[in-house]
């Protein structure tokens, strides 16, 4: 499931799915006890356990004067990337 909120939906609607999770038919709990059971088990101030996968784009630099190019936004060029390629490959 992607969402608490699906989940709790899902326990309600589906018997074999409440069964398989410990809980009686009819008797399943609402989506704050799922927020809450999950914040309890991580005991974690992070919202999430790993870091990102891609950091956050940068603001692109302005031109410095009137008619000039802005500088490359690019931070590594195609020869850097198979260069990198065959150290791990």
């Amino acid at each position: 499931m992607t969402s608490y909120t699906k989940w709790a939906s899902d326990l309600k609607e589906n018997h074999l799915h409440a069964i398989l999770s410990g809980f009686q038919v009819g008797d399943t709990p609402g989506v704050g006890t799922f927020y809450d059971f999950f914040s309890r088990l991580w005991l974690s101030d992070k919202n999430n356990i790993t870091e990102p996968i891609h950091p956050p784009k940068e603001e692109p630099q302005k031109p410095k004067g009137n008619e000039q190019k802005a500088p490359p936004v690019e931070k590594f060029t195609v020869k850097d990337l198979f260069l990198q390629f065959e150290e791990h490959a």
